[in-house]
């Protein structure tokens, strides 16, 4: 039989009285029934991942679940970055809140001079090179190499094979096989031209082999073998007593090492003079990841028309630490190759950074897309060219990836192979030939990238809170 409700109340308070010296809260009385037993379940630990998949591994890369062109921060969070934040009104860590922190401290340094600019702002900018007359094409002799090829030809002159078969039909008598002979000459009409090549030879030295010998002289090893297989018809027949090869060079890189070097030193000097140009204020913070970031005070890649076209200069804006490293690869490759079609720069970031739709990454200002160099426009990719950019920024030493395709990573290496590049250094430097989904080398698979390279700065002195270092 229940108890009258008047008479639990009394024995509720009469309760507390007995307990009120030990401070005890009087006791809520209600009518309704106790609730039912809940368990909270423990919150998980961001890992840059949508919901409902694995956590990645540290150090393999995640493919991006927006789009096919870009890919998520593989490093997960650290101590340092879940514990001691900015916290909601629930006590939980709030990565937007620490970031708006950090944004809004870093803003009031650089105001108050406490983060210097080390350039000068107030420093006018040069005066801009005249724009110069668009040349006009002109008709040049090209000399058949021994071996040489009709599109090795057409990628030099930067014109098409179609073209080259169009101007020399009696020379070359068929497009399907087109007869090319050494010694020969056939016409081609090209803007701007490449000087013709000099012949020089070289007697082999003691502990020579064909790459080291084409890495010395900036020629491609098969290249340099064709044109002397009359006189050492096996190749692994290179012997160092006093034999001679003949060796065709452009006038510009002989001796040096990607061109940089000449024998009257040059080409070194207008590098250096070409990368003192490459000033860059300091005050240009990343914060955060790349995938969950910010940019305070970001800074826009500078118009460069010779060395690059920015497809979207509203999305050119990167740290400080990122841009110095852009402009110095970009200005070693060009020094390099002497590529003279501009290269095309897709996303970096935005002028504050944050959430670049359709990427999932570019958010802090440390990511940049360029696309693939052409031996034509809309023609097939320059390998050659193409290693020589990814090498150029792979000397930086501030490369933390550089995303391709997978099955496009074979023919980079070849391109490496060829132009004097060793197994050893490869192996550091390209997942190929190990699987997609191996934790090797800079340059890693991403699904997507096989029109353009996505490059991946590591953070800069200033940088704070930067993960995936």
């Amino acid at each position: 039989m229940s108890r009258p409700r008047n008479l639990n109340v009394a024995l509720a308070l009469a309760l507390w009285l007995c307990g009120c010296q030990n401070g005890l809260p009087p006791p809520a009385v209600t009518d309704t029934k106790p609730a039912p037993l809940r368990v909270e379940a423990a919150p998980v630990a961001d890992t840059g991942q949508t919901t409902g998949e694995p956590p990645t591994a540290s150090g393999e890369v995640a493919e991006d679940d927006v789009v096919e062109d870009e890919v998520v921060d593989e490093l997960p969070q650290t101590a340092e970055e879940t514990d001691g934040g900015e916290t909601g009104e629930t006590g939980e860590y709030n990565p937007e809140a620490e970031l708006e922190a950090l944004e809004k401290e870093i803003q009031a340094a650089i105001d108050s001079g406490e983060i210097p600019a080390d350039v000068a702002e107030e420093e006018p900018e040069p005066e801009p090179e005249p724009e110069p007359e668009p040349s006009k094409p002109e008709w040049v002799k090209h000399e058949v190499l021994p071996g040489e090829r009709l599109e090795q030809i057409a990628a030099r002159y930067q014109v098409s094979e179609k073209a080259l078969f169009r101007w020399n039909k009696k020379t070359l008598k068929s497009a399907k096989k087109p007869k090319l002979v050494a010694g020969k000459t056939i016409k081609v009409r090209a803007i701007d031209p490449p000087p013709p090549r000099e012949l020089i030879e070289y007697t082999v030295k003691r502990g020579d082999t064909w790459a080291k010998i084409a890495k010395k002289h900036d020629v491609d090893p098969d290249e340099l073998w064709k044109w002397n297989r009359r006189k050492i018809k096996k190749r692994n027949n290179l012997k160092a007593k006093r034999t001679k090869l003949r060796i065709w060079i452009d006038p510009a890189g002989d001796g040096g090492d990607d061109g940089e070097a000449t024998g009257d030193g040059k080409s070194s000097k207008a590098l250096s003079a070409a990368l003192r140009k490459n000033r860059v204020r300091q005050n240009g913070i990343s914060i955060g990841r790349p995938n969950r970031g910010r940019l305070v005070n970001g800074i826009q890649l500078p118009e460069r028309k010779k060395l690059y076209v920015l497809r979207k200069p509203e999305q050119a804006y990167g740290s400080s630490h990122a841009i110095k490293q852009i402009l110095d690869a970009i200005t070693r490759y060009q020094h390099a190759t002497k590529f003279r079609a501009p290269l095309q720069i897709g996303a970096i970031s935005k002028r504050k950074g944050g959430r670049l739709r359709p990427h999932r990454s570019h958010q802090s200002g440390r990511d940049i897309d360029i696309r693939l160099p052409r031996v034509t426009k809309g023609g097939a990719i320059d390998w050659r060219a193409t290693w020589k950019l990814v090498h150029a920024f792979i000397e930086t030493n501030e490369v933390q990836y550089i995303f391709l395709t997978h099955r496009l990573q074979r023919t980079l290496y070849r391109a490496a192979r060829a132009q004097g590049a060793s197994k050893k250094d490869l192996a550091k430097w390209i997942q190929w030939p190990r699987k997609s989904k191996t934790n090797n080398g800079i340059v890693r698979h991403a699904k997507g990238h096989d029109t353009h390279i996505h490059v991946r700065l590591t953070c800069g002195p200033r940088d704070r809170s930067c993960g995936g270092r």
